[in-house]
Parts: structure tokens; sequence; C-alpha cells
């Protein structure tokens, strides 16, 4: 399913995900990487001698209509594949009597059928060049990070792949500014900070109040860079979201537990929801995200207190 918005990623951050999703394909010296620092830069990321693949990696500054897209990307193969034949003596040295049969470029989404008609017409030109590192059934290829879904999986699982945004600090005017033009919230916020039995001062309600609109605030940045950068994994936090609090007034209703350890407990259980989604987040955006949840919920009330006789 196409997404409304496509992940923003940047090149060398693209590149450092593809480079680790390889190296959990293939076994320890399985993938040669390839760096252009130094004398490099020879149209590919790295190989395979396993398999005979060879990779690129590329990301385009999105967003982009399908034809800037299509264009970007037709330019990168075109390009790199002029360096994959120029620099033959090089090439030679590097892949020794490897034949390459697939060159592979990695991309975060295409959506045009002439990008796979170039591939081909790229293909037959490789071919007539009658490349010593070639082999006769050498193909261009252009996929996503879909064809390392196993790869991703298993990262999931290591909680190697994890999606970390951070939130700027937070000036003190901010949160006052804030306080100021939303009367309703705030009022809700200190109503259930006097239940919790904990804060039992006007300065620790009132710093409690200020602490949550602090985290509402984190929150929302973290969310809008989601947003903007990682779609797929916004989806997923919105959905799961609204999913958990669908039960919070249930659970409000029904539940034994005192308002702090109910507090406490919707906390957790968020932040579990958070790390269990298709893309992991890291446990700092988890938890960024999880107390931007609970102060939400306290203000609008989906998250309530009974009040004690």
């Amino acid at each position: 399913m196409q997404l409304s918005i496509i992940q923003s990623w940047e090149g060398n951050e693209w590149q450092e995900h593809v480079v680790l999703l390889l190296r959990t394909r293939y076994p320890p010296g399985g993938f040669q990487e390839v760096p252009d620092k130094h004398r490099g830069d020879f149209g590919i990321e790295g190989y395979s001698r396993r398999d005979g693949c060879v990779y690129q990696c590329y990301a385009a500054q999105e967003p982009l209509s399908t034809n800037d897209r299509y264009e970007a990307q037709r330019d990168k193969i075109t390009g790199d594949l002029n360096k994959f034949v120029r620099n033959q003596a090089d090439l030679l040295k590097i892949f020794g009597t490897l034949k390459i049969s697939r060159w592979i470029l990695v991309v975060p989404f295409y959506d045009s059928a002439l990008l796979v008609q170039h591939c081909q017409t790229k293909t037959a030109e490789i071919l007539a060049a009658a490349l010593p590192y070639v082999s006769h059934d050498f193909v261009v290829h252009v996929d996503t990070d879909d064809m390392f879904a196993a790869e991703k999986n298993a990262l999931k699982k290591r909680n190697i792949v994890a999606i970390d945004v951070e939130a700027s600090a937070l000036p003190k005017p901010d949160v006052d500014r804030w306080a100021l033009g939303n009367t309703n919230a705030v009022a809700a916020l200190a109503r259930k900070a006097k239940l919790l039995g904990t804060l039992n001062t006007p300065d620790r309600v009132d710093a409690f109040v200020k602490r949550m609109i602090g985290h509402h605030l984190n929150g929302q940045e973290v969310l809008r860079e989601l947003h903007d950068r990682y779609a797929a994994v916004y989806e997923e936090v919105v959905k799961s979201k609204a999913s958990r609090e669908g039960f919070l007034e249930t659970l409000a209703l029904a539940t034994a537990d005192l308002p702090p350890q109910l507090l406490q407990k919707t906390l957790e259980q968020y932040i579990n929801d958070l790390q269990n989604i298709e893309v992991v987040v890291s446990p700092r955006t988890a938890e960024l995200l999880a107390h931007e949840a609970i102060a939400d919920w306290l203000m609008r009330c989906p998250l309530d207190f009974p009040e004690t006789p």
C-alpha cells in the first residue's frame, strides 16, 4: 500500500540502513563495502562474492512528483553505471576473478515503469561493453528495502534498527505561553494532579502541571519529525495511540489501582506498545512519545482518576 507521505531519508542515513541490511544478509566476510572517500566512487556501494551481486544506494530528497523521482533515479543509474564501465581497470583489481551478475540500485521507493525500462536498456549496454568482470546473465535491477524483509525482521528482533528522534530543550516561556492559551487543559491537569495523592502542596501540583505540558510539547515535536521524515512510523504510532486510548476510559472505571499506579501502568503499557510496532523506535523516542500521550490523555480526559469519597 502506498503511503500518502513518503519517508524522507538523508543520503548517508539511507546508505547506513542498506549496508546494515546487507551485512545481515551475508555471512561474516560475505559482503565487501567499497568506500568512496579515498580514490573510490566506482559506482558501487559494495558487492558480495557469494552471489556476484553489486549494490548501490540512493535516496532522492522527497517530496517529489513521480516524474521528478523517476528522473533522479534514472540519472543515478546512468551516472553510476558509467563509472562501472569507465573504471574498468580499478574494478578489475577489486573483483579479481569474480563475475558480476547483478547491479542493484536500492531506493526507498519508486513508482515508474519507465525506470524498469531504463534498467533493461542499461543492461543491454553493459553486456555490449563486454567487461571482463561481468557475467553473461548480467542484469541491472532497482528495488526497495522490501527485498530485505527477512533481514529487517531479524534486526528488529535484535532491536538494532530503531528510529531515534530527539526533542530540543524547551524554554520555560514556551510552557508558560502554551498554558495561557490552554486554560481548560491546565485545569484538567491540576485537578488530576491533586487526585494523585502524592502532590500535597500547590507548588508540587504546579510543577507536575508544567512538567506534563513540557512532555506534551516535546512529544508533539517528535511527532512532527516522524510525520516529516518517517511517515510509516508516524502512522504506526498514531494507530497505536488511538488503540490504547480506546481502552483507557473503561480501564479507569474498572481498575482497582490507585491513581499513581494507574498512571505508571498506562505509561509502561504504552511504551511497550510503541516498541512492538512494525518499525522499531528507540527506547528514548518511545519514552518521549509515551509521556506525550499520557499528558494528552490527562488533558483531554481519556485518562481520568475516580475521586475518593
